[in-house]
C-alpha cells in the first residue's frame, strides 16, 4: 500500500527522524509515493517556462501539449506546468536557494554556455548510463544544449530565423508595374540578396506603410554575419591561453559591409511607424522573426498569403542564404546540496524519462511540431514526411536548416556557444550598432566600441 508522502503528519515525522541524511524537514517534498520498502516514486514533476516566447497562443499551445502528455501518462506520473516566469534564468536561480526549484525547465538553449555551468544539471551520466546515441539529433541543437563537453539536458525543436513576407502587397506592387522588370516577386525567394531586400522594402513601402521592420536592425548583426559566410568567425579564441576565453573579431571588412548595408536600409526610410503588431496588422510588408512567428501570424486569418525566405546573402564571393537558428531544450536546476533528497531523486528521475519520452520520441516530436509549430531536433521526425504535411513555412524552414555551403557546411548557425555572449549582444552590440544606424557613432567608433565593450563583456562571463 502506498500514501502520499506528508499526508499523515507521523509518517513525516519519522521519514525526518529515521532519514535525516536524505530527507530535510521542510523541504517541497510533495509529488512522490512512498512504498512499503520506503522506495519514493514520483507521481508528479513541476515544469517551467519564461521569456517573451512563451506567452499568448504559444504557452496555450504548449499547454494543450502537456496536457495531452497528462492524458496518456507514458511513465505514470503527470508534469504539472506552472505560470510563465517573466525572467525564468532568475526566478530558478532564486528558486534554488530555498529548494523549491522546478522540476525541468523549458530552456532557451542560448543561454546554456551562460549559466549552465554554474546552475544546471549535466546529463552525461544519465546518457552513459542509458546508452543514449545523441548523434540522433541535430547536431546544431545538440551542441546548443552542452558546453564544454558537458550535456545540460537534450534539444527539442529548431527555431529558424528569418523573414516573412506578406505577398498580398507584392502582388498589388507587381499589378501596377507596366515595365516587367520593375517587378519584385521573382526577387523573393531562396536565393535572394540583400539587394533585393532594399529594393522590394522600396518598392512595398508604396503600397503599405512599411516596406521592411528597419527599426530593429541592430539586433541582427550575427544573422547578417552567417549570410557573408562568416558567422563562424564573429569571435576568436584568446590568445593568451586562458581556456574557453574568447575576443570578438569585428574589426574587419564584412562587419563594415553589413553595418554600412543597415545604414542604407535605415537611410532609405523603409520601416514607417511600427509596432510589435504591424505585420499581423498588415501595417508592414517584411518582418524579420523566427519561425515561432508563425503561430502569432494564424491568429490573423486575413493574413493568408505570406512566404518565409532566409535571411539574405550578399551579392559577393562566399555569400550564403543561411542565417541563424535557435530553439528549446529540456534543462534541470541543479539543487543545492541539502535539498537533493530522497524525494528530489524521484522527481529527478521522472523529470529525465518525460524528456527522453519527449525528445526521442518520433510520434511525441511529431506531434510537438503540430501543436507547437517549430521543426523537431530529433532527426527521425525531422526528416518525416508528415512533420511539415501541409504547412509551407516548415517546409521552407526544413529546406533552410539543411542546406549547405561548397565546403558542406550548414549555412544556419547557432549564436556563439561562449559565457556571456547573452549579454554582449544585448547590452554591448544592441546598444552600439543602433548608434551607429541613426548617426550617433561614426564606423570606426562603432568597431572601436564594439570591440573594447566587448571584450570587457566576455571577460566577465569566465568570473
Amino acid at each position: 500500500m502506498k500514501k502520499k508522502i506528508l499526508s499523515i503528519l507521523s509518517a513525516a515525522v519519522i521519514a525526518c527522524s529515521v532519514t535525516a541524511p536524505m530527507i530535510a524537514c521542510g523541504n517541497n517534498d510533495d509529488g512522490v509515493e512512498v512504498g512499503d520498502d520506503g522506495t519514493m516514486t514520483a507521481t508528479k514533476i513541476t515544469m517551467w517556462v519564461g521569456g517573451s516566447e512563451w506567452s499568448g497562443r504559444n504557452y496555450q499551445n504548449l499547454k494543450n501539449f502537456i496536457n495531452y502528455y497528462n492524458s496518456i501518462k507514458p511513465d505514470g506520473f503527470e508534469v504539472q506546468l506552472d505560470t510563465p516566469k517573466s525572467d525564468l534564468e532568475k526566478s530558478f536561480q532564486t528558486s534554488r536557494t530555498s529548494g523549491s526549484q522546478p522540476d525541468v525547465m523549458l530552456w532557451d538553449r542560448f543561454n546554456t554556455a551562460t549559466f549552465g555551468t554554474k546552475y544546471l544539471y549535466g546529463v552525461n551520466d544519465l546518457i552513459e548510463r542509458d546508452e543514449l546515441d545523441t548523434s540522433i539529433f541535430y547536431q546544431p541543437a545538440m551542441q546548443e544544449m552542452t558546453y564544454d563537453g558537458v550535456a545540460y539536458g537534450l534539444p527539442i525543436d529548431i527555431d529558424v530565423w528569418g523573414t516573412y513576407v506578406n505577398m498580398k502587397f507584392v502582388e498589388q506592387y507587381d499589378a501596377k508595374q507596366t515595365d516587367a522588370s520593375a517587378k519584385i516577386a521573382s526577387r523573393l525567394n531562396a536565393n535572394w540578396t540583400w539587394d533585393d531586400l532594399l529594393v522590394s522594402a522600396k518598392a512595398l513601402k508604396t503600397v503599405c506603410n512599411a516596406g521592411y521592420s528597419s527599426g530593429d536592425q541592430y539586433q541582427h548583426l550575427f544573422k547578417y554575419y552567417v549570410s557573408t559566410g562568416h558567422g563562424d568567425e564573429y569571435l576568436k579564441p584568446a590568445n593568451d591561453g586562458v581556456k574557453g576565453k574568447y575576443v570578438t573579431n569585428f574589426d574587419n571588412d564584412w562587419t563594415k559591409s553589413i553595418l554600412n548595408y543597415f545604414k542604407e536600409v535605415n537611410a532609405a526610410d523603409v520601416g514607417g511607424t511600427q509596432e510589435d503588431d504591424s505585420f499581423t496588422s498588415e501595417i508592414l510588408a517584411m518582418v524579420n522573426k523566427p519561425l515561432y512567428y508563425n503561430n502569432t501570424i494564424k491568429l490573423y486569418p486575413k493574413v493568408d498569403n505570406y512566404k518565409f525566405l532566409p535571411q539574405p546573402r550578399p551579392d559577393t564571393e562566399g555569400g550564403v542564404n543561411g542565417g541563424m537558428i535557435g530553439g528549446y531544450g529540456i534543462a534541470y536546476p541543479a539543487p543545492m546540496d541539502k535539498f537533493k533528497t530522497q524525494a528530489w531523486e524521484a522527481r529527478h528521475e521522472a523529470a529525465w524519462k518525460f524528456t527522453k519520452w519527449l525528445c526521442t520520441n518520433k510520434d511525441a516530436m511529431l506531434k510537438w511540431t503540430v501543436d507547437i509549430g517549430s521543426l523537431p531536433a530529433l532527426t527521425e521526425a525531422l526528416d518525416a514526411d508528415e512533420c511539415v504535411a501541409n504547412n509551407q513555412v516548415l517546409a521552407d524552414a526544413r529546406s533552410y536548416v539543411k542546406a549547405t555551403d561548397s565546403n558542406g557546411d550548414l549555412v544556419y548557425m547557432t549564436r556563439p556557444q561562449v559565457p556571456n555572449f547573452l549579454t554582449l549582444q544585448t547590452d554591448v552590440i544592441n546598444h552600439t550598432v543602433r548608434s551607429f544606424i541613426n548617426g550617433d557613432k561614426t564606423l570606426d567608433d562603432c568597431i572601436s566600441d564594439l570591440t573594447s565593450n566587448g571584450n570587457s563583456k566576455l571577460s566577465q562571463g569566465l568570473n
